[in-house]
């Protein structure tokens, strides 16, 4: 390789690198804080708007700070998959210089503005839209003119980092949609059964040295859970010997015949008190006082008459209490009695009929 080729090849290599440094520079982290703007060092800068979730409508906003001279500003704007604004601001009081709306509906949107400073100014630039599906959208912003790179510090805040590990069993989207969910970690039933083994062993041995085996194997059975599908043996050891086994079953064998003996006889005896006789007369003289004091029905309809009044004063009263009922059909009052008779009489000769 001659010497030529060798200094061309280092001279791509430089190239490359300085293409390198410029991209990765235009690259850096956008701020999205309109108070620490990032600040512009080259006259070309490019960014990213990331595509949110489904049902996501908020908007990305990216802020940039750079000096302006005095004459004429040219800003010359690209973009891909973008829709939103590019707006120019004039700092202090963010009076406004410049607005240009972008649409995605083309490949590559590309606009640009000439704005006059009547005076070196304090320049904010915002970018501020989304991109309409799911790819993400870019832009590249290049200056000339009165562009003059920015001397303010870098103090762009870092942006917050969402982690992907989650504590609980449900992973939500940034609108609250559930995108996943975790199933519970599995219990290992090994590391549980041996230990409720090695609990109930020593339980076992301290109430088997103070003779109360049979309620520790209970306790046994309700330690173990059921899902463990373990099922642990309880070895019950007999401290009595042979012949106290046998002599204490005796015994209370003998207890249980004397008591169903003394409740056999004190029924007896309870029974044999009261002759056949003196309990007939009991519950005849009982039935006789109840019904003695049990109150008459009062009958609601005593006391009031039904008072029928004819045109040539005559008069017939009878008690409700006689009265079945009485009904007016064709012109004609009937009135029916409990003991059966019937009496009619034209309504042209009654004047009157009342309860009283």
């Amino acid at each position: 390789m001659t010497m030529w080729k060798m200094s061309q090849k280092l001279k791509q290599i430089a190239i490359s690198c300085f293409c390198l440094l410029v991209f990765a520079s235009s690259l850096a982290a956008q701020s999205t804080d309109q108070n620490s703007p990032t600040p512009i060092r080259t006259n070309e800068i490019s960014g990213v708007i990331k595509a949110r979730d489904v049902g996501d409508s908020r908007i990305t906003s990216h802020f940039y700070t750079f000096e302006g001279g005095q004459g004429d500003l040219f800003i010359n704007i690209q973009t891909t998959n973008f829709s939103g604004d590019v707006d120019v601001f004039a700092v202090p009081g963010i009076r406004p210089l410049s607005k240009m709306v972008m649409y995605a509906d083309a490949a590559v949107s590309e606009t640009g503005r000439v704005i006059y400073l009547r005076k070196p100014e304090t320049i904010l630039l915002r970018i501020e839209g989304r991109t309409p599906g799911d790819e993400e959208a870019t832009y590249r912003i290049k200056f000339a003119g009165g562009f003059i790179a920015s001397r303010a510090q870098d103090n762009t805040p870092e942006a917050p980092k969402v982690s992907t590990e989650s504590r609980s069993d449900i992973r939500v989207n940034s609108v609250g949609t559930i995108v996943d969910v975790v199933p519970k970690p599995t219990p290992t039933v090994k590391d549980e059964s041996a230990a409720v083994s090695d609990a109930l062993s020593a339980d076992v041995e301290r109430k088997a040295d103070d003779g109360d085996v049979a309620q520790t194997a209970k306790k046994a059975d309700a330690v173990i859970p059921d899902e463990l599908g373990v099922k642990q043996e309880v070895v019950v050891t007999d401290t009595l010997a042979p012949k106290e086994k046998v002599e204490t079953a005796r015994q209370d064998k003998a207890v249980g015949a004397r008591r169903r003996r003394s409740s056999t006889v004190r029924r007896n005896e309870r029974r044999d008190a009261e002759s056949p006789k003196e309990m007939d007369a009991k519950t005849v003289i009982d039935d006789v006082a109840s019904k003695s004091e049990r109150p008459k029905p009062i009958d609601p309809m005593s006391g009031i008459r039904l008072v029928i009044r004819f045109k040539n004063g005559g008069v017939i009263e009878r008690p409700m209490t006689e009265v079945s009922k009485f009904t007016v059909e064709r012109a004609v009052l009937t009135v029916i009695s409990k003991d059966g008779t019937v009496g009619r009489y034209q309504m042209i000769e009654v004047s009157g009929i009342t309860i009283e």
